[in-house]
Parts: structure tokens; C-alpha cells; sequence
């Protein structure tokens, strides 16, 4: 077991509150996620880094994204204005998303000095629908 998690139970889950209740679980303790899940999850990542860098850590991140439901926030959506097909962009502004918060676990490792100790791995699964 994991001594210390964040996450839910099962799938298709809302990335956005507004899209539907993102009930997350800290531990055993439910918590209303009020930020896009996405951008949770590297928030999350990051906390854990803070507390856990002192000693060797496992740090298991597995985003949902980019996979359905397919929601994105404005933030995200700006950064594609060419992409026109309202599913595509979609997309673009979700990966983009985990690519940003990819990149936050990364500087605080770097910043924490411990990139050059730490094995990383990158898998993915099926992937998001066919656009």
C-alpha cells in the first residue's frame, strides 16, 4: 500500500468541477477538488515532493489526461485559437496542460537537487478517443 495518496476510485471522472462533483479522496477522507484535475494532480505531486524530499520517496503520478471526458479550461483553450474543431483543441489544451504540470515535478526536482537521484519513467495507456 501507499502511505500517502490522493486520487479516486474508478473512472471517467469530470476535469472541471463545473462539469461535475471531482470528489477525490485524500487518504481515507473525501475532498471536493475545486481546480481543473489536471492541474490538481501536478499541485499534488509537487506538495508531495516538498514533504517526502528529505528521504528516498516512490511518487506514483498517473494522470487521466489527455482521455475522456474531454475537458479543458480557457487557459488551456487560448493557447490553440488555430485549432478550429472544437474536439481537437480540446485535446491540444489538455495535453498541453499535462505537459505543464509534467514540467512543474521537474523543476522542483531540479530545484530540490534531486533530478540526477531520481528515475523517472513516462508510460502511457491507450490514450484519449479517436478525433
Amino acid at each position: 500500500g501507499f502511505e500517502d495518496t490522493y486520487g479516486f476510485l474508478g473512472g471517467a471522472h469530470a476535469y472541471l468541477p463545473e462539469k461535475g462533483k471531482l470528489q477525490m479522496m485524500r487518504g481515507k477522507e473525501q475532498v471536493d477538488e475545486k481546480e481543473y484535475l489536471t492541474d490538481a494532480w501536478g499541485r499534488e505531486a509537487v506538495a508531495f515532493i516538498d514533504r517526502h524530499q528529505k528521504d528516498p520517496f516512490f511518487l506514483y503520478l498517473a494522470f487521466n489526461a489527455v482521455h475522456t471526458p474531454m475537458h479543458a479550461t480557457e487557459k488551456y483553450l487560448k493557447r490553440f485559437p488555430d485549432i478550429k474543431d472544437p474536439q481537437r483543441q480540446k485535446y491540444a489544451a489538455m495535453h498541453s496542460a499535462m505537459d505543464d504540470n509534467i514540467g512543474l515535478v521537474m523543476k522542483k526536482l531540479r530545484d530540490a537537487k534531486l533530478e540526477d537521484d531520481t528515475l523517472i519513467f513516462f508510460f502511457s495507456d491507450n490514450g484519449g478517443p479517436t478525433l
